[in-house]
């Protein structure tokens, strides 16, 4: 049974959950996925999350959930309401086959997957500069990122991010790959 941890569902996160239960229609990529954050739905979420009015107050895993239930109803979705590092201290995880896509804005957050987790996706944003890795052995010196609200996004990049990560979920689930990606939009448009 495979299941994906997706670790923060804020600008990245929420649009990468609603592409792999898309995605799942054309091809099964998870038995469960596991969705970790513990972030309420706020005004400010709504103009590059995926997240609607009616979802505000609410907790975002909690809301998220139930748009995965109307995208793809045979997805067996778990939302927890916490961080990753509280969410695998309470749980036996198979870190050997377990995928996490971390999708947090918090260094902390990507560190203690990088180092437990076999397979992982790691990817960040901030002011139209993308960065995505399976390795951060190679990677970690790269990580020049804000954290919380002084990272500047907006929904283009997220999603673009959110399509990389899937693009490299689905590389990895066929054949272990070492990938860096570091992308400045600014020089592509």
């Amino acid at each position: 049974m495979r299941t994906i941890i997706i670790a923060g569902v804020g600008g990245v996160g929420s649009h990468l959950a609603y592409m792999i239960a898309k995605h799942s229609y054309k091809e099964k990529i998870a038995d469960r996925l596991v969705l970790v954050d513990n972030d309420k739905v706020e005004t400010k979420n709504l103009q590059r999350q995926f997240y609607f009015e009616s979802d505000l107050d609410q907790h975002k895993v909690i809301a998220l959930t139930e748009a995965i239930k109307w995208i793809n109803p045979n997805m067996v979705v778990t939302p927890i309401i916490g961080t990753i590092q509280q969410y695998c201290s309470g749980m036996e995880i198979d870190y050997d086959n377990t995928i996490a896509l971390c999708c947090t804005d918090d260094l902390e957050s990507k560190k203690f997957i990088a180092e437990r987790f076999k397979k992982y996706v790691i990817g960040s944003c901030d002011r139209d500069i993308i960065e995505i890795t399976t390795d951060a052995r190679e990677f970690n010196s790269a990580w020049s990122f804000g954290t919380g609200y002084s990272v500047i996004q907006d929904i283009a990049v997220n999603t673009i991010v959110a399509g990389l990560m899937l693009k490299v979920l689905l590389k990895i689930l066929q054949t272990p790959a070492k990938i860096n990606i570091k992308l400045n939009l600014n020089e592509l448009v």
